[in-house]
């Protein structure tokens, strides 16, 4: 253990998930792309376990969850106790096609569901396990291309808009039902300024047809989803046009049936959105940045042959509408800050042709830096795209230079 460390330059590694494009993320960064033609779905850029950064610039080039481990007040500083571990992920993601639909949960929820798994001693290897970590996992997509998504319900009145074009007998009960539906509701549980899920009513339109789509399956499943092809190909535009994409993909699946359900959103380059707990959501082409708390969290709601629990996972849901907006940050002096209501991560985009210098460190906790072009400079040390380099609080305020434009993240969490 040592309370001086430099500079922590980064070497990360890609996951290869089938869904991911086969040179986006290097085309983008100019970086080499990797032998073996496989695809290059995700850079993960940070600590966790799973596939963490390695450290280049030290002897025996440590992976950094060790690194940390073993220097956790150096790197992590005096809330080293309360933050156990890099508290933030960092991730350049590009997806060729749609990604499963998934739900995260709050933190309350991750702290005891991990509990409940970890009583009943379900592996945490277990492809049944819904709680792999006591974490929650709120997220913010940054688009670096045009980027598709779903997430969030349309509310009320839009949805049994949406539907009532398709008409079709099977969801007459739900566009009725959506029609009496109040818009605001009256939440049951949850605090959703603190990440809870507004769960309501169970009679309320949204959750109930949310809940039908969830459990169809059979040939009850396989008539809906070929019904509703036969009258999306009537009709134009989103998002009828995503049912048959979806369908193209994963057959006969519930989740091709949400895009009637979920609002639809195409980033453009330098749009961003935040999807806090419970918001169902699915990422369905494109290449941008992600940065999320450091868990590994998912409840799969369709798109997928992995597990789906599904009565944990309208558990979690937030049915709440309001949940999902496309923002682009505010800037001020070069600096572009986000709305990120969540203390475990946040993330500034720094452009260098007009902020001239910029101080890391100033949190007082260990801050990421990713290059995303030109160069940029920092303790006599250069970096170019794809680079990375992490700042230990042990350093203090460091001044970086350059011409280029990066990513800093870093950490507002505060010792309890």
């Amino acid at each position: 253990m040592t309370n001086s460390l430099p500079l922590l330059k980064l070497t990360n590694h890609y996951q290869n998930y089938d869904w991911g494009t086969r040179d986006a993320i290097p085309r983008l960064l100019n970086l080499p792309i990797p032998e073996g033609g496989v695809p290059l779905a995700e850079l993960w850029v940070g600590a966790h376990p799973k596939l963490p950064s390695h450290v280049s610039n030290l002897d025996t080039s440590p992976a950094l969850d060790q690194l940390i481990a073993e220097n956790q007040t150096a790197i992590l500083g005096k809330n080293a106790s309360t933050l156990k571990g890099l508290p933030y992920l960092f991730k350049v993601l590009s997806a060729a096609r749609a990604l499963s639909i998934q739900v995260h949960p709050s933190k309350a929820q991750a702290v005891e569901g991990f509990a409940r798994e970890n009583q009943l001693g379900i592996d945490r290897n277990a492809g049944h396990r819904n709680y792999k970590d006591d974490n929650h996992k709120p997220e913010l997509m940054f688009a670096l291309t045009d980027f598709d998504a779903m997430a969030g319900f349309r509310d009320p009145s839009d949805m049994s808009n949406t539907l009532e074009k398709l008409q079709l007998d099977a969801f007459q009960p739900w566009i009725e039902k959506l029609r009496n539906d109040p818009i605001n509701g009256n939440p049951i549980n949850g605090n959703p300024i603190n990440g809870d899920p507004v769960n309501r009513d169970p009679i309320n339109g949204v959750s109930a047809i949310y809940q039908w789509l969830l459990y169809l399956e059979g040939e009850e499943l396989k008539d809906i989803v070929h019904q509703v092809l036969e009258a999306c190909q009537k009709l134009e535009g989103s998002p009828y046009n995503k049912v048959g994409l979806l369908h193209d993909l994963y057959g006969v699946d519930c989740g091709v049936l949400f895009p009637l359900i979920l609002n639809q959103f195409t980033l453009k380059p330098g749009e961003a959105i935040f999807l806090g707990a419970g918001i169902p959501h699915a990422y369905m082409g494109g290449t941008g940045l992600e940065v999320m708390a450091n868990s590994d969290n998912v409840l799969r709601g369709g798109l997928t042959s992995k597990h789906m629990d599904r009565e944990e996972l309208i558990k979690i849901t937030n049915f709440d509408q309001t949940g999902s907006q496309v923002q682009t940050g505010k800037t001020t002096n070069g600096v572009t800050k986000f709305d990120i209501p969540c203390p475990d991560f946040q993330m500034e985009l720094i452009d260098f042709s007009v902020a001239q210098e910029v101080f890391g460190g100033i949190s007082q906790s260990a801050e990421l830096i990713f290059t995303l072009e030109g160069k940029v400079q920092c303790q006599g040390e250069s970096f170019v795209p794809g680079d990375a380099f992490l700042i230990p609080a042990c350093c203090g305020e460091v001044s970086i230079t350059g011409g280029g434009r990066c990513a800093r993240v870093f950490t507002q969490i505060e010792a309890d």
